[in-house]
């Protein structure tokens, strides 16, 4: 379904949906829901927008009683580390950047970057390491 749906979202998102319904119809513990869960979301992953469309269908079903073990703070946790896990993930691609390219003083900016948790800035420091050719340049992206 991952592959079938890979360039239509709104499809994507029904098919993921129905996955995790087919997971409570079959009888699955809800250990094993959550981890079947967390795999499927990370194949299927979505845009935020329908993802958050996604969350709603979600809760909708849960407050139905229909999917019980997928409760609103284990969303609200996954969610979050989720985002941690792509805030890191970002971080290390910056830090092996700085390296490559202006080595050992290059990593002397993670300190500042690091405190950093504006998703967007991020973005626009991981993209300017392949435009500016000095660290000065670099830091005038974030300083902002």
């Amino acid at each position: 379904k991952t592959q079938e749906t890979a360039k239509d979202d709104p499809k994507r998102m029904q098919e993921k949906l129905e996955i995790v319904r087919h997971l409570y119809r079959k009888g699955f513990s809800k250990q094993d829901i959550l981890n079947l869960f967390r795999f499927i979301d990370w194949i299927m992953d979505l845009p935020k927008e329908t993802e958050q469309i996604f969350w709603d269908e979600l809760g909708a079903e849960e407050k139905e009683g229909k999917m019980p073990y997928i409760t609103t703070g284990e969303r609200i946790g996954y969610k979050r580390g989720k985002q941690e896990g792509i805030l890191e993930g970002i971080l290390k691609a910056i830090g092996l950047g700085l390296e490559l390219k202006f080595g050992k003083p290059g990593l002397r900016l993670m300190n500042k970057i690091s405190e950093i948790r504006d998703m967007e800035t991020l973005d626009a420091i991981y993209e300017g390491l392949r435009k500016v050719s000095a660290i000065k340049e670099l830091r005038q992206i974030y300083e902002k």
